[in-house]
């Protein structure tokens, strides 16, 4: 009877089990038992304390790993490997190289460039200094009155108290103009003359003249939050 995937032709060879029938040639090479010597028969499913040749590999088992001296904690040596290159990898590239990096890079950027001592613009903000903290307005200076802002409605209230009363004017105007007679006239009058005024205030602050209004405003802001820190530390460290 032919096989039945070659129809027509030979029969198949039978399945040479040379692991339970080895060749003469590879049964000479070792004497029975080799399994025995094998590092990994623990492991192995195959197994055989007669066998002659290796049941996985067909050859000769794999050679016993090398022998270490007596005392070495292989597990120690190799997390101390591990540490070290973990240690090397975390100072590297370093500070130094960092460093340099930078400096390259800013030399790339800049290089040519001198310093350009004018962007401070040293005489703008010392005037600008002197009018938040030395000019009074009615019993603070500007200043003055954001210090105390801060310190009766917290750090929002020299935003949002301003805010709020220009709102609320605003606000009280637009529907005034609305109302019928004399009131609303007035009204119509005051929504006018807010509406230029913010108007011109806008284009002011833009026009490279805003400096004048903008740049007095943000010092006045820093400064009394600077007054009120102070206030703090000394109270702090007095005791008082």
């Amino acid at each position: 009877m032919t096989d039945l995937n070659h129809a027509g032709g030979p029969a198949a060879e039978p399945v040479d089990m040379w692991w339970l029938n080895p060749r003469p040639a590879q049964a000479g090479t070792w004497a029975a038992g080799i399994c025995t010597a094998c590092p990994v028969r623990s492991g192995c499913g195959r197994a055989d304390d007669m066998a002659t040749v290796c049941a996985v590999t067909g050859n000769q088992p794999p050679p016993p790993p090398p022998a270490y001296p007596a005392g070495i904690d292989l597990v120690a040596e190799a997390t101390g490997y591990g540490m070290q290159d973990t240690v090397a990898a975390l100072l590297q590239p370093g500070w130094a190289d960092i460093a340099d990096a930078v400096i390259e890079r800013s030399e790339a950027t800049h290089g040519g460039d001198g310093t350009d001592w004018s962007r401070l613009q040293v005489g703008r903000n010392i005037a600008s200094l002197a009018v938040a903290v030395l000019l009074p307005l009615g019993h603070y200076t500007g200043a003055g009155w954001v210090a105390h802002a801060v310190s009766t409605g917290g750090i929002t209230a020299p935003v949002f108290g301003p805010a709020g009363a220009v709102l609320c004017a605003a606000g009280s105007t637009w529907l005034g103009r609305h109302v019928p007679g004399l009131l609303g006239a007035v009204c119509g009058i005051g929504w006018s003359l807010m509406s230029a005024a913010a108007r011109g205030l806008w284009s002011f602050v833009r026009s490279p003249r805003g400096w004048l209004l903008t740049r007095p405003l943000i010092w006045a802001a820093a400064s009394g939050v600077l007054i009120v820190s102070w206030r703090v530390i000394v109270h702090t460290l007095t005791g008082a």
